[in-house]
């Protein structure tokens, strides 16, 4: 018999496919990595696959943060640094 895949499988199996590292939710300000989904113990609706991009200074709470993944927004993440 066949496992069922949950819901965090399936989305970690997309995410790991497509080279992404997690999910952010800009409404939520929240973010997880891949190995790490939704340690808030839900997905929002909000939420959208990203990459790791690097803080801004004026964060001082970590080195990185789960972004979008496009080229503009790296780019002004990295200027900021």
């Amino acid at each position: 018999m066949e496992k069922t895949l949950t819901v965090y499988q399936i989305v970690q199996a997309h995410l790991e496919r497509e080279g992404l590292e997690g999910l952010w939710n800009e409404v939520g300000e929240c973010a997880c990595e891949v190995h790490e989904l939704a340690p808030c113990g839900q997905m929002d609706q909000d939420c959208q696959a990203g990459v790791k991009i690097p803080c801004p200074p004026e964060c001082g709470e970590h080195e990185w943060h789960i972004g979008p993944k496009d080229e503009e927004t790296i780019a002004a993440a990295l200027e900021e640094v």
